[in-house]
């Protein structure tokens, strides 16, 4: 819950993006193009983190109202790490994010994610996890009009896999 209210927080002060988030249970499988012991990589001062999928099922008067008022979605995808012990910082932080914009698609492979390396090797446990979210970009319509699962897990069980996440319009 704390990861949630820190993202959030995040998200009000540096991006015009709302997020609706379910509960429900989110699909996934393997992709097969990607070893199982896909591993990060370093290159140069930074890890590259592997790549994973998101798919989006909408609802059919989802898909017809971002079509009507030619909208898109923003699929947000967040690292998260534990810092070791300092006074100045408590709980998570945030490593890296990656927002991508989907007009027509309703698939988008994360595949260019990185964090620092000096960053990860401050971190408590070499443990991250990861969050997804998806909204309307509200080009016509002020407000975020999709109510979409919310992905939040350990990125060991998120790298080389394909989650679908489903939505529908808020109140549908």
């Amino acid at each position: 819950m704390k990861q949630c209210l820190i993202l959030l927080l995040f998200l009000n002060l540096f991006s015009n993006v709302s997020f609706s988030q379910s509960k429900r249970k989110v699909e996934s499988k393997p992709v097969i193009k990607k070893s199982k012991n896909e591993q990060m990589e370093i290159v140069g001062d930074s890890i590259k983190i592997p790549a994973f999928e998101i798919e989006l099922k909408l609802s059919k008067r989802a898909e017809e109202k971002l079509a009507k008022n030619k909208e898109s979605i923003i699929v947000l995808a967040t690292i998260f790490g534990e810092p070791k012990s300092d006074p100045n910082k408590e709980g998570p932080i945030t490593l890296s994010y990656s927002k991508i914009e989907l007009t027509n698609k309703r698939k988008v492979i994360f595949n260019k994610i990185k964090i620092l390396k000096s960053t990860y090797n401050a971190l408590k446990n070499k443990v991250l996890w990861i969050t997804v979210e998806v909204s309307s970009v509200r080009k016509s319509i002020k407000e975020n009009f999709l109510d979409t699962d919310f992905l939040e897990e350990d990125l060991d069980k998120v790298i080389s896999k394909n989650f679908v996440l489903n939505g529908k319009l808020i109140g549908e």
